[in-house]
């Protein structure tokens, strides 16, 4: 399989919904167009699309293990517990990302959803401002601020 071929297969099975398909063609090829960490992190991803939720952590273990500094680890990690509704554990794992240097706006969402579904309204109400003060007027900073409306008032 030519170099590059195998990322355009992955995204055609990713898109018909054959999820362990497309984790397998993003280990071949010639060359790896992706680090070893780089490649758990996409496979991590991936699993959570198709919901493979035990394949994520693995994958994300995997990387914290090799890397205990990576925030995207971390992200990947929040994101599974999040969709699993373990919402304490997301804020953490957000958290940790956000203190190992993740600035993207969308780790900074999604961490304030997590402390709100986890009535940490106070980390949630601060971690909003951050995103509406980085982001101004785009798409995070306005998810922000409708998320702000559903945080009880005596927290703002």
């Amino acid at each position: 399989m030519e170099d590059g071929e195998n990322i355009t297969q992955a995204l055609a099975a990713l898109t018909q919904k054959e999820f362990k398909r497309a984790v397998e063609l993003l280990g071949e090829g010639r060359k790896p167009l992706l680090s070893k960490d780089e490649l758990a992190l996409t496979r991590g991803e991936i699993y959570l699309i198709g919901g493979d939720y035990e394949s994520a952590l693995a994958q994300f273990k995997s990387v914290a293990d090799a890397l205990p500094q990576s925030p995207q680890a971390c992200a990947g990690m929040g994101k599974l517990h999040a969709l699993k509704g373990d919402w304490p554990q997301a804020s953490k794992e957000y958290r940790k990302a956000i203190d190992l240097g993740d600035k993207s706006p969308g780790t900074y969402l999604a961490a304030a959803k997590a402390f709100a579904k986890a009535r940490r309204y106070a980390d949630a109400v601060r971690t909003l401002r951050m995103v509406i003060d980085q982001d101004n007027y785009g798409y995070y900073a306005v998810r922000a601020r409708e998320l702000l409306k559903t945080i009880p008032e005596k927290y703002k």
